[in-house]
């Protein structure tokens, strides 16, 4: 993304000596943050409250879903949420958002919201496994969730000791981090809502890689 011309560019690795890219779309404003699907086929990209996807060989975008106090889907006409983290599924086939009115919300490849799930508190992390089963979200009301793709309610959800900055699952989504404003990153196996263990650090908060 280049903050200058406020456009979204896409190039093959072999090119990016030269620079040239393969597409360029203009987001009309500051974008926030971009994701590439670990296949290569998907990009993503947010600005606002506004969500786009693109097929990687063209900058034409499969669709663009605005989320608003009307629900969403529109065309921005309703109050404009914020979109505060997204993160695409390897295979390109999911997009999960997290919005300032608490939400966690899953979109599929044709631009359906296919549910969303109220955390109570601004949604600043998530993640999704390669195959996009299953979700992870960090909510400002001090907790970690875990979701699967076909049900809105959460399959577990910990209760830490501060706001949750940063979250991570595993391409197979067996094991789960997060980073907590508490000074503790956590790693949880994906079927226990219990830490396998935590390491307190010196930091306000750190991030996973």
């Amino acid at each position: 993304y280049d903050e200058d011309d406020l456009t979204v560019t896409l190039q093959y690795q072999a090119e990016r000596r030269g620079r040239t890219p393969l597409w360029s779309y203009d987001m009309g404003s500051e974008t926030s943050y971009t994701a590439l699907s670990d296949n290569g086929t998907t990009l993503v990209a947010y600005n606002g409250g506004t969500v786009r996807m693109f097929d990687s060989m063209s900058e034409v975008p499969l669709w663009t879903y605005t989320f608003s106090d009307g629900g969403g889907g529109g065309n921005g006409s309703d109050d404009e949420r914020i979109i505060y983290s997204m993160a695409v599924s390897g295979n390109g086939q999911y997009v999960v958002v997290g919005t300032d009115d608490g939400r966690v919300n899953l979109l599929n490849r044709t631009g359906i919201l296919k549910w969303n799930s109220d955390t109570g508190g601004d949604v600043r992390a998530v993640d999704i496994s390669a195959t996009g089963q299953y979700i992870v979200a960090g909510s400002d009301n001090d907790r970690i969730y875990l979701f699967e793709y076909d049900d809105s309610s959460p399959s577990w959800s910990y209760q830490t000791g501060n706001n949750i900055r940063a979250v991570a699952i595993s391409a197979d989504g067996r094991f789960i981090v997060a980073s907590s404003d508490d000074r503790y990153i956590y790693l949880f196996d994906r079927d226990s809502s219990q830490y396998r263990w935590r390491y307190q650090h010196q930091y306000d908060y750190y991030i996973p890689d």
